[in-house]
């Protein structure tokens, strides 16, 4: 597997609760005043908001597995007024190892931090010699950080924009990803959003080099009909117009399964892709659940595609609703990566293992 992680921010709502939703069990860890909004540029849909409250304007975000070589691909879009930093990627103890930051004309850096995150933006060791970025729109950005071969690739909007190459140092791990709408530590000024985002490392045998996502969309497909269900249902009549909100309601809107038997899984279908979409990447089955009692509880989300199933992740439950997920990026019929046809055509099966 390659895709660590990948959201479009439109399972959390919007405004403050997103935030607290958003680092409920999710890959995020810093979410100072930022959180899911509303998109600035394109009507009905939601970004994350990387702008902060804490006068540095800074979020971050955890890898998954750390590795010494991860690629980011987003959307970035930025109100200007100053230099900004889409992203970078930092160690366990969050000291900065190298950031990509638009400067103020647009062109696009890469700058060697080593640094406390807060302190001061570090020495710059490339840059593009042309603008390649405007403000007040939407731009895919994607890169690695490789430690592996010693190098640092940018592409905007699927085509190679920066190199820079060093001396490597295969050890060493990325542990976290910061986003800012300003440069490392100067003054907070202006917003600044993402979407389609995307974190992949090398590990996999797709999704497993740098450019390979390219400048590709995520969307949400919700659940949308009911094909059997063995579990209870609380607060709706179908499992999908039950579990399928946004923000989810804990308390008033859910499914559960006991355990003396455990029953039949909930399998529901999905809601289609749209028709324009030719290519696949991989598909993140996200789950928000909890169990109403100390005892032992585990659980796993399957998918089937034809006469074929991936079997989920087995999940342990806690008494507090969280997050979980699982990243598949083979359809399980095939072996290959997704076709559109198959993503509208497979069922999701929630099966109560213990």
């Amino acid at each position: 597997m390659s895709i660590q992680w990948a959201d479009n921010f439109g399972s959390y709502g919007t405004g403050s609760p997103s935030a607290t939703l958003m680092a409920n069990g999710l890959p995020y860890t810093q979410l100072d005043g930022g959180g899911v909004v509303a998109d600035p540029l394109v009507s009905g849909g939601v970004c994350w908001n990387i702008s902060s409250g804490d006068g540095l304007g800074y979020q971050r975000s955890i890898v998954p597995t750390p590795v010494n070589a991860l690629g980011i691909a987003l959307r970035w879009n930025s109100s200007g007024g100053g230099l900004r930093t889409p992203f970078g990627w930092t160690d366990n103890s969050s000291q900065g190892l190298y950031s990509l930051n638009v400067e103020i004309n647009g062109a696009i850096s890469i700058y060697q931090n080593g640094y406390n995150f807060v302190q001061n933006l570090g020495t710059r060791v490339a840059t593009t010699t042309i603008p390649v970025i405007t403000y007040n729109s939407w731009w895919h950005i994607e890169a690695m950080l490789d430690y592996a071969l010693g190098n640092i690739t940018v592409f905007v909007e699927g085509v190679q924009v920066l190199t820079y190459s060093f001396t490597a140092a295969p050890s060493t791990l990325i542990y976290n990803m910061v986003y800012s709408v300003t440069s490392y530590g100067s003054a907070y000024g202006g917003s600044a959003y993402i979407k389609d985002f995307v974190m992949y490392d090398k590990s996999g045998t797709v999704n497993n080099t740098v450019g390979s996502i390219g400048p590709c969309t995520v969307y949400r497909l919700a659940l949308d009909s009911d094909v059997s269900n063995g579990w209870s249902i609380t607060g709706g009549t179908t499992v999908n117009g039950t579990i399928g909100g946004e923000p989810p309601a804990d308390s008033t809107s859910y499914i559960t399964a006991g355990v003396s038997p455990i029953p039949a899984p909930a399998v529901c279908g999905i809601s289609h892709l749209p028709s324009n979409i030719v290519g696949v990447r991989g598909i993140v089955s996200l789950q928000r659940v909890a169990k109403s009692d100390g005892g032992d509880a585990e659980y796993q989300v399957d998918i089937v595609s034809g006469s074929s199933t991936h079997t989920g992740t087995a999940h342990t439950l806690s008494t507090s609703f969280n997050y979980q997920y699982d990243v598949v990026e083979l359809d399980p019929a095939t072996g290959d990566l997704w076709s559109p046809i198959a993503v509208n055509n497979l069922n999701i099966e929630i099966n109560r293992t213990v």
